[in-house]
């Protein structure tokens, strides 16, 4: 599963209690993304993912952004 979510550049965590599923779009006029989330009994706000979504979005704007 892990694969598959990886290929699909879908982020996932899970704790105890649940699973967490979430990904971007491509930036909209170089500064609006859409997100997607999944939660399946999971209380979290997908924290762990917080610096992989900012790098992500960093690497899609343009120099004039940074």
């Amino acid at each position: 599963m892990l694969e598959r979510l990886r290929a699909a550049n879908i982020l996932y965590d899970r704790d105890e209690q649940g699973e967490y599923f979430q990904f971007y779009s491509r930036a909209v006029a170089k500064r609006v993304f859409f997100e997607v989330v999944e939660r399946r009994d999971y209380d979290a706000f997908g924290a762990a993912n917080a610096a992989i979504r900012l790098s992500a979005q960093a690497s899609h704007r343009g120099p004039e952004w940074m």
